[in-house]
């Protein structure tokens, strides 16, 4: 998935092969969420970034897929999960309209935080006042 976004004008098979050696895509445990016929619909890498904190990227939905709440449904139940772990603080990387993740409690951090360029950094912690600190450092765009 996210071949139409993020391949770059790669062929197919050599944008699988780059996703599959990725160590980026090795960091973490992809969530994939299937449509009625059992087909990937949607997905997005989890990465645990300490105890009390995870990460969400690669969010992509297949495209005839689009527009049906797939990403939505899957990115739901990926947090109420965390959630129950006890995890305190989720980031993601925002290449799309932010508010689009906004309904799931995400928030940029400020400005101050941002590091990647085209990209907002999000959170979603049910303690961001002491997330945010003076030693706070936001986490490295995965």
């Amino acid at each position: 998935m996210g071949y139409d976004v993020w391949s770059e004008g790669q062929e197919l098979g050599a944008y699988r092969l780059s996703c599959r050696e990725s160590p980026k895509y090795r960091l973490g445990e992809w969530r994939v969420l299937d449509d009625e016929q059992g087909a990937p619909a949607s997905s997005l890498i989890l990465y645990r970034l300490d105890a009390d904190s995870a990460g969400i990227g690669s969010i992509a939905t297949a495209p005839a897929e689009r527009r049906r709440g797939r990403a939505a449904g899957l990115i739901a139940g990926v947090l109420e999960s965390l959630d129950r772990q006890g995890v305190k603080h989720v980031f993601l990387f925002s290449d799309i309209a932010p508010r689009y993740y906004e309904r799931f409690g995400f928030e940029a951090l400020p400005v101050e935080h941002q590091r990647k360029p085209g990209s907002v950094c999000m959170v979603r912690s049910r303690f961001k006042e002491r997330l945010l600190g003076p030693a706070f450092q936001p986490p490295a765009y995965f």
